[in-house]
């Protein structure tokens, strides 16, 4: 009977690892930048043309994101993060999530997922790249999909 109270306390013990686990596993399922975003970190944005602004959005989408989503934007860059079998969508599919919503589009760059999609806003890219690669995909990338 000695040995039972040592297994209750590696029960207990195990139990309040697991709990602690399981917090922390809800926690991060809401990227941090989800929670520090502000409804108005974009509209402070501003651009002296819009030749400016796609110009830069080009450069932006060439450094970070065809690396995943293609040079196209076709979802085919090929980079899979730590075995991720998830792969990124296509951005010239007519009926992908952020089609004609720049906004959104916006938003889910800065705060990227937990599947896959980087949290940008988290890893330094500025309000003002991710406002210009947004503008970049959807009236660029996206031009012969809408026409």
């Amino acid at each position: 009977m000695r040995g039972l109270p040592a297994f209750l306390v590696l029960v207990i013990a195990a139990a309040a690892v697991i709990t602690a686990c399981d917090t922390q596993t809800r926690e991060e399922a809401i990227p941090l930048p989800e929670r520090t975003i502000s409804a108005a970190t974009f509209d402070t944005v501003a651009w002296a043309d819009e030749t400016a602004q796609l110009g830069r959005g080009k450069d932006v989408f060439a450094w970070v994101c065809a690396k995943c989503h293609g040079i196209y934007g076709r979802g085919d860059g090929g980079e899979v993060i730590e075995g991720d079998t998830i792969h990124p969508p296509s951005f010239l599919e007519p009926q992908w999530r952020f089609a004609g919503d720049e906004r959104g589009l916006q938003h889910k760059i800065f705060q990227g997922n937990n599947r896959g999609m980087p949290h940008w806003g988290e890893q330094g890219l500025e309000p003002r790249d991710i406002v210009a690669v947004a503008a970049y995909i959807q009236k660029e990338l996206r031009a012969e999909v809408t026409e």
